[in-house]
């Protein structure tokens, strides 16, 4: 938590991962556009429980309208339970419902 409120005396930057599957037509395009400016952004192989690709789009705290443009994509065409989130690469409890709303008010 003391990354997300004091990031300049954190010893590593605050980071958030959006992890969802492949999205299609319009929404897959606009998708495509944000990840290109992400901090980091991979793409995972389909695994053997028949779960399709995963992308995995990670953003710092200087990117969170692009990071918030993004979840609200996804969220909007595939609804909030096909997405995760991830802080600093870890899953975390609680974090739709606690981190994301903190996360929030960074926003400009």
């Amino acid at each position: 938590m003391a990354r997300l409120l004091y990031p300049d005396q954190a010893s590593e930057p605050f980071r958030v991962t959006v992890v969802y599957p492949d999205l299609r037509g319009d929404a897959g395009e606009a998708a495509r556009k944000i990840e290109a400016g992400a901090t980091e952004h991979s793409i995972s192989e389909p695994d053997n429980a028949g779960r399709g690709s995963l992308h995995h789009t990670t953003f710092s705290l200087a990117q969170i309208e692009e990071f918030h443009e993004l979840y609200h994509l996804v969220e909007t065409s595939i609804g909030s339970g096909g997405v995760e989130l991830l802080l600093n690469d870890r899953r975390v409890p609680l974090a739709r419902e606690l981190w994301l709303p903190l996360i929030w008010t960074l926003r400009k």
